[in-house]
């Protein structure tokens, strides 16, 4: 399984950093994103199950803290 963040036309994958964390954050606040979950599971028959999830959220306010 896994989540991903669709944002004004782009696609955000995971931050890789602090820096990057806050700077993703504070470009969403106010704004309205989707967050998109998916998972796989593969049974030991081999029968497969796939679902994914989507979610539209608007950020709130955060401050610096």
């Amino acid at each position: 399984g896994d989540q991903i963040v669709a944002f004004e036309g782009r696609m955000l994958g995971k931050p890789g950093s602090r820096e990057r964390s806050i700077e993703i954050l504070s470009e969403m606040v106010g704004k309205t994103h989707r967050l998109i979950t998916s998972i796989a599971l593969i049974h030991p028959n081999g029968s497969e199950r796939c679902a994914t999830v989507i979610h539209q959220i608007t950020m709130r306010h955060l401050d610096a803290d």
